[in-house]
């Protein structure tokens, strides 16, 4: 994959972004591993969660999203705007629940990009208590 050519308002990146895809289950910590690297590593990374963007729609459409065409698409946005960030040159710590039937979807998309893929792992009984805890905060 080359960089982009050059952004409307800026000259062409020197090279394509590097990606650390956290990947893990809803509330195994992906969000605080993504603001512990970003506070550790000397270079900036952008981070954008997908539950950040889906908070662009009203609750109430998910809610009506039967069969997943709204998850899909933003998802399918999600995965691109991302790949746009990497060929402008950002470095991008994005997080993602990548199941074994997505992969190759997955690394396809970001096909010439220096891929790490970071397993967010907590225990089920932690997972279950944030859970709930992050349910109670979008009530």
């Amino acid at each position: 994959m080359e960089p982009h050519p050059g952004g409307l308002l800026g000259p062409a990146p020197q090279r394509v972004g590097r990606l650390v895809f956290l990947n893990g289950t809803p509330s195994a910590g992906k969000t605080t591993v993504a603001k512990a690297l970003q506070a550790e590593l000397a270079e900036p990374f952008f981070h954008l969660s997908l539950d950040e963007l889906r908070g662009g729609y009203p609750r109430r459409c998910w809610s009506q999203d039967h069969g997943g065409v709204l998850f899909r698409r933003v998802l399918d946005g999600y995965l691109y705007m991302l790949r746009d960030f990497l060929l402008l040159g950002h470095d991008v710590i994005p997080e993602a629940v990548i199941t074994p039937r997505m992969l190759d979807h997955y690394l396809g998309l970001f096909e010439g990009v220096p891929v790490l893929i970071v397993a967010a792992l907590s225990e089920p009984p932690v997972v279950s208590a944030f859970e709930r805890l992050r349910l109670r905060k979008a009530e």
